[in-house]
């Protein structure tokens, strides 16, 4: 784990106060802290089996919840942020197999392949905020106050997983971002971040693999992975 809660939840906090929300904060850390700590640890286990960093696919937060959806959990079936047959643009458009002992064995072949293909999910901020959890949401949230929520997040949060991406990279990991709307939204905080350690060549580098409704554009993920 490359950072402690302790140190970025007092971002949140002084968030949480300018918006007259401070008697909610200790309730909604509670959860927040379970969902950093469970999230980070499969994050952290999942780089590690990657041997060659290709492509980093940049999402908003984790998904928690009370089924704890997140990407990298093996307990959990995958989401609109990536099918199971969007392992498809990493295997030359050929069919996955389909027959599994269960569905965890699924997610895990799943999780498998993502590593083995060197494709790492990272998301630009480490509060798994949600409207069934937590007083606050991102879609809530104005764009200035957002892009200095995740201004402040950088030093604590993703400098530290952003350096460990530098030390595995080859110098030709792309980054990617997951949705249209978090590129929007970010409005050029994160590359900036990545233009300065030298991760990216250009401010306009980073695309969108977002696709139609939910699902994401696998010929377009496939066009940057290559």
């Amino acid at each position: 784990m490359y950072s402690k809660w302790e140190s970025i939840q007092e971002i949140l906090r002084q968030y949480y106060i300018e918006e007259q929300l401070s008697s909610c904060f200790d309730a909604d850390a509670d959860y927040l802290k379970q969902a950093y700590e469970f999230t980070e640890t499969l994050w952290d286990k999942n780089f590690k089996r990657i041997s060659d960093l290709r492509l980093v696919l940049i999402s908003e937060a984790p998904l928690f919840g009370h089924k704890k959806s997140y990407i990298y959990n093996p307990d959990t079936p995958p989401s609109s942020f990536f099918h199971f047959n969007d392992l498809e643009a990493f295997n030359d458009g050929k069919l996955l197999p389909v027959l599994y002992d269960s569905e965890n064995a699924k997610k895990e072949y799943m999780l498998e392949r993502l590593a083995e293909t060197g494709v790492i999910v990272l998301d630009v901020f480490p509060f798994a905020l949600n409207p069934k959890h937590t007083q606050i949401n991102y879609r809530a949230i104005s764009r200035t106050k957002y892009r200095d929520l995740l201004r402040q997040c950088i030093r604590d949060y993703l400098l530290p997983k952003l350096i460990k991406i530098s030390e595995a990279s080859s110098g030709s990991t792309k980054f990617a971002y997951r949705y249209k709307v978090l590129k929007d939204n970010t409005g050029m905080v994160l590359e900036t971040v990545l233009l300065n350690l030298k991760l990216i060549g250009s401010m306009n580098e980073l695309e969108c693999i977002g696709g139609s409704n939910m699902s994401l554009d696998r010929n377009k993920l496939k066009e940057i992975y290559e």
